[in-house]
């Protein structure tokens, strides 16, 4: 197990809040309590909501869609998976949820239409930030359809 000594811990943390947003949270380390440093800010959708550019009907709805695409491994793959390859023993069948997860994802789609779906699968899925103030007003509209697609 690596260890990083004070100076460490203190430039990964300095580095942390230039780019996103921390709060404090309690913890015991060693029997002792501590004050730790969590990300709030990790997804663009998460710094959306707390600058207050989109609301929570609309941060739902993005993850929801979010969620779906993790399901649905639309995520680009670094290694490729085994599971899918080995036929043995009683594994549950995570191709059968993977098919619901995308066949979910491309209703979804289809609700937002062709020019919302690049904002909001862009953001949601591959977590890029919306490119500008049309882009976002776009993005902003694609999550109001889709949170009516989802009931929300």
């Amino acid at each position: 197990m690596v260890s990083f000594g004070r100076e460490e811990r203190r430039m990964v943390t300095r580095h942390r809040r230039q780019h996103d947003e921390l709060e404090d949270v309690e913890t015991v380390v060693e029997g002792e309590r501590a004050i730790a440093k969590r990300v709030v800010t990790q997804t663009p959708l998460d710094r959306y909501i707390r600058r207050g550019l989109i609301d929570r009907r609309q941060y739902d709805a993005g993850q929801a869609l979010a969620r779906d695409w993790h399901y649905a491994r639309m995520e680009p793959r670094v290694i490729a998976s085994y599971r899918d390859l080995i036929q043995c023993g009683q594994a549950p069948d995570a191709s059968a949820d993977r098919e619901h997860a995308r066949k979910r994802l491309m209703r979804a789609i289809d609700a937002i239409g062709r020019v919302a779906a690049s904002e909001v699968v862009g953001v949601c899925g591959l977590q890029r930030p919306a490119g500008g103030p049309v882009a976002m007003e776009i993005f902003r509209r694609g999550l109001d359809v889709l949170a009516d697609h989802y009931g929300l």
